[in-house]
């Protein structure tokens, strides 16, 4: 995701703070580096099909 938003900090806060409220969420991976997540989620109508979901934040400055 390619975010524009002066305040920055509060983007990745609100990722983290409201990923594991998806119905398909099964918990969190790991933190690669600032601004990229890794998560678990399963397939929609199968919890048994689970996926890898990577979420990469970078800030773009005008």
């Amino acid at each position: 995701m390619f975010v524009t938003n002066k305040e920055f900090s509060q983007v990745l806060k609100t990722i983290r703070d409201v990923t594991s409220e998806h119905p398909n969420y099964q918990g969190f991976v790991e933190e690669m580096e600032e601004g990229w997540y890794q998560y678990r989620f399963h397939i929609n109508d199968d919890p048994n099909r689970e996926v890898y979901v990577a979420v990469q934040v970078l800030h773009l400055v005008a």
